[in-house]
């Protein structure tokens, strides 16, 4: 699953994306869309982003009370030992859910805890 953003009003199953509204597609199902230019995929703007910082960015999260880092995908294992990190596609997952401070909280002790990479919230 990817996250995208509606870059018009579109008419889904259940509901209507206004422009900018999140949307979590199988990349296989999102691609007529994004070929149509409707939507846009989040990861990919923020792998952009990130990109032009290096790779790698350090944030001092107030919410969290530790330094994080957000980098993309092949650049995590040069982030600094025992800040974890979070990829372009992680980061689009935890934009897209706007989870409150205590889910971030409980998803930064999970991933701490058991490693790995955050696949959906």
């Amino acid at each position: 699953m990817r996250v995208y953003r509606a870059k018009r009003r579109l008419r889904g199953k259940t509901r209507i994306y206004e422009p900018g509204d999140c949307i979590i597609l199988a990349p296989e199902k999102a691609e007529p869309f994004v070929n149509k230019g409707l939507i846009e995929d989040v990861s990919e703007e923020l792998r952009k982003r990130l990109e032009l910082f290096g790779g790698i960015v350090y944030v001092e999260s107030k919410v969290l009370s530790k330094t994080v880092a957000f980098c993309l995908k092949e650049r995590v294992a040069e982030a600094k030992n025992g800040i974890q990190t979070y990829t372009e596609e992680e980061l689009a997952l935890i934009l897209a859910r706007k989870p409150t401070p205590e889910e971030l909280k409980y998803v930064q002790m999970i991933k701490e805890t058991m490693g790995g990479e955050l696949i959906s919230l």
